[in-house]
């Protein structure tokens, strides 16, 4: 089982969220089983990864959410494909880069660095055969094309992201933007992509 819990920050307005739950099976068995220990998520946190080595018969399953959160999640079921979990990459998230500190943001400053990152699934694939590109879009246009890293973050979990560094000539492109990441994982060419608006 692989968990990823992250908080939707600009969906809401809370500080943070509490994180916990079980998985409940109700075709005969009543066997519970924990997705994830009480934690606090907060705005600006990278995701919260938890990974739990177990085998669950096949049956009906209902997700409890701890009574202590009173967030909106929202969990998304992946099947199987034999004993690995299929090629997968989340939500594309965007992080102003502030000296040793990232935080998540959907406005960028010139005067920061961005960081765009997605954090993928790729059990059992060579790592060499991993890669990606990170795509600027205005109006429709794709403005600028970089090749992003294959790397982990700081909890460890695999991410590919792209560092940018603005300068002046990057003015012209205040405003709205979309910026797409389109990860090969293998095979398989999955894409995210994510909005925000560069400003002075």
């Amino acid at each position: 089982m692989d968990v990823w819990a992250r908080y939707p920050y600009l969906d809401t307005s809370s500080a943070s969220c509490l994180f916990s739950g079980l998985l409940e099976e109700r075709s005969g068995t009543y066997q519970t089983v924990s997705i994830g220990r009480l934690v606090e998520l907060s705005a600006d946190m990278m995701p919260f990864h938890y990974a739990p080595t177990l085998t669950l018969p096949a049956g009906t399953y209902i997700f409890h959410i701890a009574s202590a959160s009173d967030c909106k999640w929202t969990a998304d079921i992946v099947t199987a494909s034999g004993s690995q979990d299929p090629p997968g990459i989340a939500p594309l998230e965007i992080y102003k880069k502030d000296g040793a500190e990232f935080i998540r943001t959907s406005t960028l400053p010139l005067s920061n660095d961005g960081v765009f990152q997605v954090q993928y699934r790729g059990a059992g694939v060579d790592k060499q055969s991993i890669s990606a590109k990170l795509q600027l879009i205005r109006n429709g246009s794709t403005i600028a094309t970089y090749s992003a890293i294959v790397g982990k973050d700081p909890n460890g979990a695999d991410v590919v992201y792209q560092d940018i560094r603005w300068d002046s000539n990057d003015k012209r492109y205040l405003g709205p933007l979309t910026a797409k990441l389109i990860v090969k994982i293998g095979s398989t060419t999955l894409t995210s992509v994510g909005t925000f608006k560069l400003v002075p």
